[in-house]
């Protein structure tokens, strides 16, 4: 095995691709099917799925997605110039800052900003 893939179950890929469009990730030229479609987003995959509503596979919240990236403030200016805000302001963690967003069906997603005293070797600090 060599990619690691989160799976993203969308009712409206369009509405789900904006979204994580909006956070920074990109289409992955070829991969777009009439339900799938891939974004890279580092060195990692984000897949989203087509899914009817009631044929969604977890809706009972165990998943949450988490990103690091190196300013807050850019994810947030990048993310409001195309329509999506916050579900929280950022706030303060042991780590750094933390924004969370919620995707359009409902998944969480965390964006953090790590603080080079506390991870010396985070992404945001490479």
């Amino acid at each position: 095995m060599n990619i690691l893939m989160t799976i993203v179950q969308a009712t409206d890929l369009d509405r789900s691709l904006d979204f994580y469009s909006a956070l920074g990730m990109e289409e992955i030229p070829g991969t777009r099917g009439p339900n799938w479609v891939e974004l890279a987003v580092g060195d990692a995959r984000v897949a989203l799925h087509r899914t009817e509503p009631g044929e969604l596979l977890s809706t009972d919240g165990r998943v949450v997605l988490g990103f690091v990236a190196e300013s807050l403030e850019e994810i947030l200016e990048a993310a409001s110039n195309r329509g999506v805000e916050p579900a929280t302001a950022i706030f303060d963690e042991a780590y750094g800052r933390s924004v969370r967003f919620e995707d359009p069906d409902g998944l969480v997603v965390f964006v953090d900003e790590h603080d080079a005293e506390f991870h010396p070797q985070s992404i945001s600090n490479t």
